[in-house]
């Protein structure tokens, strides 16, 4: 499979995730739910502006609040730089974790296994996931 493939179907899965969505990890343990869906900002073939920080609520957000709103979806998270543009590059699913002391956590795309009757069902285990 080419890049061009692989990156499309990443996107096609975060497009097709939905805030609420519950999360079940490769070891089929609930792992929380979908907090927000962000697309990439850029898609890799030749720079092309992505549909970035779109969210179910608000499809279409201004060019210019797209900077505020990357500092904000990461508030109040100690990722490193090189880690947040990956993020926001390549799109990802934030999650809100499932359990009194469990972490909330990022799932980039290619982590999903599939989305199946109103469910994200993950390629790993919760403790492959970068954890907020």
């Amino acid at each position: 499979m080419n890049q061009m493939n692989v990156e499309h179907e990443a996107e096609s899965v975060l497009k097709q995730a939905r805030e609420g969505m519950r999360v079940y990890d490769s070891d089929h343990r609930d792992v929380g739910r979908v907090d927000r869906v962000i697309l990439p900002l850029v898609r890799e073939a030749g720079n092309e502006p992505g549909d970035g920080l779109v969210t179910v609520h608000d499809p279409t957000p201004p060019r210019d609040i797209l900077l505020q709103e990357a500092a904000e979806v990461f508030e109040p998270d100690n990722l490193s730089e090189d880690l947040r543009e990956h993020l926001l590059r390549h799109g990802f699913l934030r999650l809100s974790a499932a359990g009194i002391l469990a972490a909330d956590r990022y799932v980039m795309p290619e982590k999903v296994d599939r989305i199946h009757r109103n469910r994200v069902i993950l390629s790993v285990s919760r403790r492959e996931l970068i954890t907020r």
